[in-house]
């Protein structure tokens, strides 16, 4: 119950949540491309072999530097949800006590 009442009630963020699960998802797509790039440079390599290699060496390089950016980003979005947290903490001790 707590969940749904979290999930229906926007007073704290999913965001953080969500955005881990979208940098594994996006992990997995690098992951997969880069093994079809890899496959494609095999195959590459029997028409051309000096295109295949270049292909072949050049997809790790590219899958690292693309794991590398996809983390910043997803960085990115974690830091703007936290800033937006702590706003919100900031804006909630701001507020004078109601009075009764």
């Amino acid at each position: 119950m707590d969940f749904v009442n979290r999930f229906l009630s926007f007073e704290k963020l999913m965001g953080g949540v969500l955005v881990r699960i979208i940098y594994f998802i996006g992990l997995a797509f690098i992951a997969l491309a880069s093994l079809a790039s890899l496959f494609q440079a095999l195959q590459a390599m029997g028409y051309n072999f000096m295109t295949g290699l270049g292909m072949f060496l050049l997809t790790p390089i590219f899958a690292l530097i693309s794991v590398l950016f996809w983390r910043f980003v997803c960085e990115i979005y974690i830091v703007l949800f936290r800033i937006t947290e702590q706003l919100n903490e900031i804006k909630l001790g701001l507020k004078p006590p109601a009075e009764d």
